[in-house]
């Protein structure tokens, strides 16, 4: 009874997903083993299938609440003027099969730093056959041009994978080369971005705080996860650089928030 009871709870506590749930129930392949999935009420599913062509394979059910935010929680929108989408922190790939579905013709360049994450995402994008349209790069954003370090401790999340700390070594560490966003803007011959998609742990500080006006006015639209301080250090620096809030689906010291270069 106490198992059933706790899952209940956790239950309870998700009846402001019902929007969400009814998205699920439209939009994903076997609907009820995910949602049961996500509301932890039985074990996840192997494997999520969307829109009934794009397959994205699962190993936990952290895998599934990615999967789950992705697609069905409205944190980032897809315009059809987003020709060219930049997705840093593209984990195993549920952003890029999102903007691959919302906008057929735009170019996504997918930025996964660690290596584990890495493979499940190339894995997804062959799987799905977006080679065409999507290509996959392996390295980290950051405010300079650097070799990072990652705690690859096998008891994090893939999504929740993040540079580590300045502090005492831990004992298991990748390390990671990282660019500034105007070296790899460079590097990939990137003139403008339309939609710059970034969840990357709490490095969004440092990438965007040192990204001069010269970078961020070749940048249309950013939408991005603000982690631990909020956001008012991002927007302060982004508005001198002409952007605005548009959207803010998810509000918080943690939270999602979209922004736009103003004409």
């Amino acid at each position: 009874m106490g198992k059933l009871a706790n899952r209940l709870v956790k239950g309870m506590k998700s009846v402001g997903r019902l929007p969400e749930i009814a998205q699920c129930l439209k939009k994903c392949g076997s609907p009820v083993s995910v949602i049961l999935g996500y509301l932890q009420l039985a074990k996840p599913p192997r494997q999520v299938v969307y829109k009934t062509k794009y397959r994205l394979d699962l190993q936990d059910w952290a895998d599934l609440t990615t999967a789950w935010v992705v697609f069905l929680g409205s944190e980032y929108r897809i315009f059809p003027s987003d020709r060219t989408i930049v997705d840093f922190g593209a984990n195993i790939g549920a952003f890029a099969i999102l903007a691959a579905d919302e906008n057929t013709q735009a170019t996504i360049v997918c930025v996964e730093p660690f290596p584990a994450n890495f493979d499940r995402l190339n894995a997804t994008i062959a799987q799905n056959q977006l080679g065409d349209r999507v290509r996959t790069r392996a390295c980290a954003l950051a405010g300079s041009d650097r070799i990072v370090s990652f705690d690859s401790s096998t008891d994090i999340p893939s999504h929740s994978r993040k540079i580590a700390d300045e502090g005492p070594p831990v004992d298991n560490v990748t390390r990671i080369q990282a660019y500034s966003l105007e070296s790899f803007m460079r590097m990939e011959g990137l003139e403008t971005i339309d939609f710059l998609k970034m969840d990357i742990e709490g490095a969004e500080y440092e990438a965007l705080l040192g990204a001069g006006p010269d970078t961020l006015k070749k940048v249309k639209r950013i939408g991005l996860e603000y982690h631990r301080d909020g956001h008012e250090s991002l927007t302060e620096h982004l508005q001198k650089s002409g952007f605005a809030i548009t959207y803010h689906p998810k509000k918080g010291r943690s939270g999602v928030i979209e922004y736009t270069r103003q004409a």
